[in-house]
């Protein structure tokens, strides 16, 4: 539950000097202490945001947060709050998590809170018999027009870590996910080759 928390620096996206390690004024949850969590705090409601891009047009942060045991999320925004652990997943719409859903603090956050949904949001595959096989998104980077063709301009790649995929997220003109696109497989964990990262170099290509 601390990431929920403003206070607390659990489960967040940080905005800080990276010479003093002070909050920037400008900052959503600034107090007047540079030095307070709260002032430090960009986003929240994260269960583990293991890889962050920044989007170079609007230089909003992309946050792969890697799941419990059904969701993987891509969020974006500054001052937000994702929901984690009472809310995860739903790909554009709020679900309730039911594995923290009948807490009181969750009770209460449900009739309280505004809490943005992931802009992109995928469930983790599962066996003929249901049993959850696991997923880890790796969120990349956003592509630009050289070396790759015109229609990669813009978007965004990320990685899967179990079952070795890498994929790409198309937008519209409101920022929102237009299409999710199939770029590369074979990276599966149990061939040695899972990935862990996945960015754009100073060459423009794909690594």
């Amino acid at each position: 539950l601390r990431a929920l928390d403003i206070d607390s620096l659990n489960g967040k996206i940080l905005r800080i000097d990276p010479e003093t390690g002070e909050g920037l004024p400008d900052n959503p949850h600034y107090n007047g202490n540079p030095d307070s969590n709260r002032s430090k705090v960009y986003d929240s409601g994260l269960r583990n945001p293991f890889r962050v891009t920044i989007n170079p047009d609007t230089n909003e942060p992309f946050i792969g947060d890697v799941g419990w045991a059904t969701w993987e999320e891509v969020n974006t925004g500054a001052g937000l709050n994702f929901g984690w652990p009472c809310y995860e997943g739903g790909n554009g719409g709020e679900i309730e998590q039911p594995g923290y859903s009948n807490l009181a603090a969750c009770q209460s956050f449900y009739a309280n809170a505004n809490v943005e949904p992931a802009i992109y949001a995928f469930e983790h595959p599962r066996d003929k018999d249901g049993n959850d096989l696991g997923a880890a998104v790796i969120v990349g980077d956003f592509a630009t027009a050289d070396p790759y063709p015109t229609e990669y301009e813009g978007v965004l790649f990320f990685g899967e870590f179990n079952f070795g995929e890498i994929n790409y997220l198309t937008f519209d003109g409101a920022g929102n996910v237009a299409s999710v696109e199939e770029f590369a497989t074979g990276f599966d964990r149990d061939s040695g080759s899972a990935i862990v990262q996945v960015n754009i170099g100073p060459d423009g290509n794909l690594y």
